[in-house]
């Protein structure tokens, strides 16, 4: 996972490059990372590049669109997308930009894996955050009403700013405490809120945060076919494309054994 952070300033102001450094030191908890930070006329966009370990570019820029993506992410349908966009080869934060800049708004729709991201349009100055459908990559962020964007992976980038000042979020930690943690989008911090899974949230110059929903298992059909073995064969078809996706050529493939039938599940498929 690449740590992500961004500022977005509703009045067109640039932002303290050393309170940027701030937000990507407090990500690196204790690790060896360069600080790496993109700047525009109003938003900053930055990650934590891990020099220790292979990872993808975190952060691209369309030329001439100059529509930036900085991404912590993992693309399970590459070769959908590549075949949509006629091309041969291209890192997944790269294909994120591509996809919005050839789906428009409806790109998410377009995007399967593992995904956080923030998402910079110079030319209808708009910035998109989004989190993956299972939420298994984080983002939070914290809004300033009419002045400031603040959004990362981590809770501890937004600390690590000198103005932040938090109040504990009473009814949240009382939830965690009676095990009924039931909100999305609260944190431990009444001024900090998470990104729900299969959610976007959009704001433009000047204007309010607007979170939606492009995905929800409710949206999904209800399947029903004629017997049981149709079901075990539609199960096994799911599992076995689900594995293929996730098995890439890229990377080393590991899986950790629980002791139950789901993780063997997944080497068998895997080994097929």
């Amino acid at each position: 996972m690449t740590p992500i952070f961004g500022v977005f300033d509703l009045n067109h102001q640039s932002y303290s490059q050393e309170y940027l450094q701030a937000m990507g030191h407090a990500l690196k908890f204790g690790n060896s990372a360069i600080t790496k930070i993109w700047n525009g006329p109003a938003v900053s966009l930055g990650y934590c590049d891990f020099q220790d370990r292979e990872q993808a570019p975190a952060l691209f820029t369309h030329q001439p669109s100059g529509v930036t993506v900085v991404a912590d992410v993992f693309l399970d349908n590459r070769p959908e997308i590549l075949a949509a966009l006629s091309l041969s080869d291209g890192h997944d934060s790269q294909l994120i930009a591509l996809a919005y800049l050839q789906w428009g708004s409806d790109f998410l729709a377009h995007l399967d894996g593992d995904f956080s991201f923030v998402l910079w349009d110079p030319n209808l100055c708009t910035l998109i955050c989004a989190r993956d459908r299972f939420g298994v990559r984080p983002l939070v962020y914290s809004f300033v009403p009419g002045k400031t964007l603040f959004i990362a992976s981590h809770t501890a980038a937004l600390l690590a700013m000198p103005e932040f000042k938090p109040t504990i979020n009473e009814h949240f930690v009382a939830g965690i405490l009676a095990d009924l943690w039931e909100s999305a989008e609260q944190s431990p911090f009444n001024e900090v809120l998470r990104l729900p899974p299969g959610h976007s949230l959009v704001i433009e110059q000047g204007g309010e945060p607007r979170l939606s929903c492009y995905w929800s298992p409710q949206q999904l059909p209800e399947l029903n076919l004629p017997n049981d073995s149709d079901y075990s064969e539609k199960f096994s078809k799911l599992l076995l494309d689900a594995t293929l996706r996730r098995t890439d050529p890229r990377v080393q493939v590991g899986v950790e054994l629980s002791g139950g039938l789901d993780s063997p599940s997944v080497i068998c498929a895997a080994q097929q």
